[in-house]
């Protein structure tokens, strides 16, 4: 929650451009919160939402995400969320199967 008591920012960091376009969300796409990675409004008791395309690899996430949170407007008032296809393609895995780690 932020000072004026609704939610702060949250950022979904995800690796591939596939996986960015599932979470994306149509319609009030917006550019410029985190320079020029696309966001959204949650609605009311929400705050602004980014899906970031990092790249593969945790090097390449750490690097997009640090150059994400660099343009926090209230620095360490951002949420992040990982989140990805998570080995989808390994044997037993179906849709909708959660990997916490």
């Amino acid at each position: 929650m932020t000072e004026t008591g609704g939610r702060g920012p949250l950022l979904i960091a995800c690796a591939l451009g596939i996986e960015r376009l599932a979470l994306r969300r149509f319609g009030d796409v917006r550019h410029g919160a985190y320079g020029p990675y696309g966001t959204y409004d949650a609605g009311e008791d929400g705050g602004p939402v980014t899906v970031l395309r990092t790249g593969m690899g945790p090097q390449a996430a750490d690097r997009a995400v640090t150059r994400a949170l660099r343009e926090e407007r209230e620095p360490g008032g951002t949420a992040v969320v990982a989140t990805g296809f998570c080995a989808g393609l390994l044997p037993g895995m179906h849709p909708g199967d959660l990997v916490v780690a």
